[in-house]
């Protein structure tokens, strides 16, 4: 009788005490998984990797951003039909490219689509870089994907260690592999990438066919990287393009741009749509926004 009233003195509490243990070793998880994030490579070593290989332009396909985040993703088990699937809108740019990342995805959002959406930087935490559905990815899953990615990179043989990438991508490169990993894994209907630095040969360039491309406002930004002059600029960021893949810009401050983003796109055999200034368009709503996606862009909701 005892052990009963005990028992049921503990029936009410125990619901909390494991919701407790859970949380905490959900923590633990997540900690975890950050702390050998930041092992890899520091943000400060990686931008100084990037500066020193675009002075000595060494962007050969064995160095490159693209090849090399290719590779991992490879020895992921993801394939370039995985990435052409995910139905990407990829958009570069100096100025604008967050916030029009997260108008899109709010408005597909808002319209029915299931979506991911990668960003950078973070502000308080690393997991922040990676959405699904609007929402931050939680510790759990965010750990739980890590930690596949962790285990299948250490288990990866290497058969040429002088010409293939390391055994684990860097901080950056891991957080931009991640974000494909996890929007293949959770089927996400589209997917919303912005750039990290430049276009061309940033890592987040591995999709052969996005649903679309963008390149907002552009200006001067990484000129050790991207170059001195804005044409240059422009180049690398409208490295974003893709062969008959519609892209779509703005009026820009610089004028010379225009003629470099053109040129690209005759290059690859599209054509630059130009989104008139917000003022001179009438407020419309969240649905009649998606109906204007859905006709220039008809996605899937049926995996």
């Amino acid at each position: 009788l005892l052990v009963q009233d005990r028992l049921h003195f503990l029936q009410p509490v125990l619901p909390v005490c494991l919701s407790r243990m859970i949380t905490a070793e959900s923590n633990r998880n997540y900690e975890e998984a950050v702390e050998r994030l930041m092992s890899l490579q520091s943000v400060a070593s990686t931008v100084q990797t990037s500066e020193k290989e675009a002075k000595s332009q060494q962007f050969s396909i064995r160095n490159s951003n693209v090849a090399v985040t290719r590779a991992y993703l490879k020895r992921l088990g993801i394939t370039t039909a995985d990435l052409d699937e995910l139905k990407v809108i990829h958009v570069a740019g100096t100025k604008g490219k967050g916030s029009t990342c997260a108008l899109t995805e709010s408005i597909l959002r808002n319209c029915g689509y299931s979506t991911g959406f990668t960003s950078s930087p973070h502000l308080m935490e690393v997991r922040e870089r990676i959405r699904l559905n609007g929402r931050v990815i939680s510790r759990d899953l965010f750990a739980r994907y890590f930690n596949e990615m962790w285990s299948r990179f250490e288990q990866s043989e290497i058969p040429d260690p002088d010409n293939t990438p390391p055994r684990f991508p860097s901080f950056l490169k891991y957080l931009v592999v991640m974000s494909y990993y996890v929007f293949v894994k959770e089927r996400v209907d589209v997917a919303v990438i912005e750039v990290g630095l430049g276009g061309r040969y940033d890592c987040t360039n591995v999709i052969d066919h996005p649903a679309l491309t963008a390149v907002t406002h552009l200006g001067f930004d990484h000129c050790s990287i991207l170059g001195h002059t804005i044409e240059e600029i422009a180049s690398e960021k409208a490295g974003i393009m893709k062969e008959g893949v519609p892209v779509f810009t703005v009026d820009q401050h610089y004028s010379a741009t225009n003629p470099v983003l053109e040129r690209e796109a005759r290059e690859k055999s599209t054509t630059v749509i130009r989104v008139p200034p917000t003022v001179s368009l009438p407020q419309p709503s969240y649905t009649e926004l998606g109906d204007v996606v859905r006709q220039r862009v008809p996605f899937s909701t049926t995996r």
